[in-house]
């Protein structure tokens, strides 16, 4: 037999005794409440062992295999018995690495918050969250602290005199609303993973990174524009236009008047399509990497950046544009978003 088709029939087969083991646990559980360490330990026992020994292993098509086979079975398990439900925190969590580590990161944060509801429907504790536990700890920041060294943020240090790494995403994250939390963690990730993919495949100047390089930098945008209306010093009811947040609600920061800043740079450059952000975006870049500058001008430069590259990015696609065109551009664009979400050291 092929060596290629006995791998994949051995593959198979541990999906099969793995799913066979859980229905068969399943089956004999009494009707009764979530148990978390019982349900964990008798029930998907197996199953957790065979997808951390999967995921260690990188064959993540099997851990996933393994969890789809058997998840339905304990859904099955709740309906049959009405009042009673197996708790499945630690298959859900699972499926959220593997997920994570296959850089589909919707589905991880799917089903880590899936292992989050989980949890509080078998403790009762409605304040216990997942993305504060050690095990998303271990899977997530680490791996962000992994990639800063290979992917360092040197703007990061530079504006605010700390590495851009776990300690500093981690400050970020809890620092942005409720409504930004989720997407933050994508976004990090995303970046991660696009200068992953220019490295393994050699080929940084495609249409495709391209595009991903221009959907992170919409996502990143909105999540800023989201909590900078938020932070804006203005009454209510607040204006939703940008231009005027920016230029109106950020006078009397902690850096100084970053609002007059920015209505000098769109006084002077008139940033507002395509062809003009082409042609501001070498002096605003250098003017954002120039050390000599005061620490405000280069701030409100990246500022201004960051309304100039919304107002391009939101609502088209348009393949003229210099960072579409130019992946060190872009690459730079998304780390000057992604240094901006440190949002108490300019916008406080």
């Amino acid at each position: 037999m092929d060596v290629f088709q006995t791998m994949a029939e051995s593959r198979k087969l541990f999906a099969q005794l793995v799913e066979q083991d859980v229905r068969t646990a399943i089956d004999g559980r009494s009707p009764g409440p979530r148990n978390q360490v019982a349900d964990d330990v008798n029930v998907f026992g197996k199953l957790n062992t065979a997808m951390a020994m999967a995921i260690s292993q990188q064959d993540l098509d099997l851990a996933k295999t393994m969890f789809s086979r058997c998840y339905p079975a304990a859904s099955e398990y709740d309906l049959k018995h009405p009042g009673s439900e197996i708790h499945k925190g630690a298959p859900t969590f699972n499926m959220g690495v593997a997920c994570l580590r296959s850089y589909d990161f919707v589905a991880a944060m799917q089903f880590f918050e899936l292992a989050e509801e989980e949890t509080v429907k078998t403790s009762g504790q409605n304040d216990w969250r997942i993305f504060l536990t050690d095990l998303f700890d271990r899977n997530f920041w680490d791996t962000v602290q992994a990639a800063a060294g290979t992917y360092p943020i040197t703007l990061y240090r530079d504006f605010w005199g700390e590495d851009w790494g776990k300690r500093s995403a981690k400050r970020n994250w809890w620092r942005v609303s409720s409504h930004s939390k989720l997407l933050f963690l994508i976004n990090i990730a995303q970046r991660i993973r696009y200068r992953q993919l220019a490295d393994q495949s050699r080929f940084a100047n495609s249409k495709s990174l391209a595009q991903g390089y221009w959907n992170l930098c919409s996502d990143l945008a909105r999540l800023l524009e989201t909590d900078i209306r938020r932070r804006a010093k203005l009454p209510a009811p607040k204006p939703y236009q940008l231009y005027r947040l920016l230029t109106q609600g950020f006078a009397a920061t902690s850096i100084g008047n970053v609002s007059n800043e920015v209505s000098v740079l769109h006084a002077t450059h008139k940033v507002n399509s395509t062809k003009t952000f082409n042609a501001a975006f070498p002096s605003i870049r250098g003017s954002i990497e120039n050390q000599t500058l005061p620490r405000l001008t280069r701030i409100s430069n990246a500022v201004y950046l960051f309304y100039a590259t919304r107002n391009q990015v939101q609502h088209n696609v348009d393949r003229r544009m210099m960072f579409y065109r130019d992946p060190e551009t872009a690459a730079f664009t998304s780390d000057v978003l992604l240094t901006l979400c440190r949002l108490d050291s300019w916008a406080k």
